[in-house]
């Protein structure tokens, strides 16, 4: 019989003897009004925890343990917890050129088998999946090398899909800021690449195997990217590359072999806006610059003329300041200014 069965016998029996006592009691009405109101109690109680989805919640959380949250779970010490890994990328938030940094909301799909998270779906009344708490389990460490600055959601996921074979599956969001180097030579129309690079900061190859979650040949999802006309950045492409055998530089594991999961998003500048601004006043400004060469050297309107297209120049360049970096080279569109 399953546990909801054995719970169901023993309020049943306790409610028989609060009948029985019931029955039996000659005292005042008090005694009898305590015995009624403890019947309620129990009828309520059972009607809201004694559901099958909350039995096997119970099942789970009596079954594992607290010491179970920090170790692997896996019945076999020298066997391998096997991770599957997928990034769905929701929204491009900002790519700061000065600041080479790359700012992106991100949902990450994190799916491992847990030993001690099992039950009987017969005993559950054909329960298949449940909800729980992640912080009342064990979850792979998996963190995005030389993270800057990562910010949580306003509504962060903080449950876990568990299945009765095991299965569990999580899907931690938050908003994700890594360096990203910007390469201004053909600014406005430049095209960048940013990587993200993913991995486990305390468990080896051998006790953690982290793999993609493949999907058409992909594990990273843009399919669900949503953008907007005022979006500055678009995605043009995605890579995926998979490292083993990568030694972290850290004075613990010196010799054991980490992996690591590394993306690669390709951008595209939307450059409308940008073209008007930059290069339709700067055609201009040369096709005045050509008619002033036919005004007399002694003119004073050749002067004021060459004054205000160099003050204009000077503008032009002080946009195109605002986005390259400091240190990097001048783009091409700033050179043709000096033309």
């Amino acid at each position: 019989m399953g546990r909801v069965g054995e719970n169901g016998n023993r309020i049943l029996a306790s409610l028989l003897n609060c009948y029985l006592i019931y029955n039996s009691s000659k005292s005042s009405y008090f005694i009898k009004f305590v015995l009624i109101g403890l019947i309620f109690n129990i009828f309520i109680e059972n009607k809201i925890e004694g559901t099958y989805e909350g039995s096997v919640v119970q099942h789970l959380e009596s079954q594992y343990k607290k010491s179970h949250r920090f170790a692997r779970p896996v019945l076999n010490e020298s066997a391998a917890v096997y991770v599957t890994f997928r990034l769905n990328i929701k929204r491009l938030l900002d790519l700061k050129a000065k600041e080479h940094a790359l700012t992106a909301l991100i949902e990450l799909s994190i799916i491992w088998y847990d030993e001690y998270l099992k039950w009987n779906e017969a005993d559950y009344h054909g329960i298949r999946r449940v909800q729980i708490d992640n912080t009342q389990i064990w979850k792979p460490t998996i963190r995005i090398i030389q993270l800057i600055k990562k910010e949580q959601d306003e509504s962060p996921i903080t449950e876990v899909i568990v299945e009765s074979t095991g299965r569990v599956s999580w899907y931690p969001r938050g908003i994700y800021t890594t360096p990203c180097h910007v390469d201004v030579t053909y600014f406005p129309y430049d095209k960048q690449v940013c990587k993200l690079s993913f991995g486990n900061w305390v468990h080896t190859n051998k006790e953690v195997f982290l793999k993609f979650a493949k999907w058409d040949n992909l594990s990273i999802d843009t399919f669900r990217y949503t953008t907007s006309k005022g979006d500055e950045w678009e995605i043009t492409k995605t890579e995926q590359r998979l490292i083993r055998n990568v030694k972290y530089q850290m004075i613990c594991c010196l010799k054991e072999d980490f992996t690591i999961l590394e993306f690669k998003i390709y951008l595209k500048r939307n450059a409308a806006l940008l073209s008007i601004v930059l290069l339709l006043p700067c055609c201009i400004l040369m096709m005045i610059n050509l008619l002033a060469a036919f005004l007399p050297p002694s003119s004073y309107e050749k002067i004021s003329l060459a004054l205000s297209i160099f003050l204009s120049y000077f503008v032009l360049l002080l946009i195109v300041v605002e986005h390259i970096p400091e240190g990097s080279k001048l783009p091409a569109v700033g050179k043709l200014f000096f033309l």
